[in-house]
């Protein structure tokens, strides 16, 4: 861990508001910029960023220093961007992704256009 950041975090676990503060000021350019490169939306990561911040200050507890809290911060905002771009698909506000790698079985089948050949 980065040197004062382990103890904030220990701090933060234990319920200290300013040592959470730190390490949000700390994190919050680097967990944006992992909300963009998974949304593709500055509005999106930065929703995503926020819900990062609202769940790891809920799941401080269980934060148990195996990990860095860098990482274990980045994983909660991996988790919360692709949450939200569930939702926003389940809403209809975003095409299903189509292509061998999709996870939806109809993405595959042909479709009735005439291919290239």
């Amino acid at each position: 861990m980065i040197e004062g950041e382990d103890a904030a975090a220990e701090s933060a676990r234990r319920g200290d508001r300013d040592a959470f503060r730190a390490l949000v000021e700390r994190h919050a350019r680097s967990v944006y910029a992992v909300a963009y490169r998974i949304t593709a939306s500055p509005v999106d990561a930065e929703d995503v960023a926020q819900e990062t911040f609202l769940r790891a200050w809920r799941e401080m507890r269980r934060f148990d220093g195996r990990a860095s809290f860098g990482t274990w911060l980045h994983r909660i905002c991996a988790n919360c961007a692709l949450d939200h771009l569930r939702a926003r698909r389940r809403r209809g506000e975003l095409a299903p992704s189509a292509g061998p790698d999709s996870a939806e079985p109809m993405d595959q089948i042909a479709g009735g256009d005439p291919s290239p050949e």
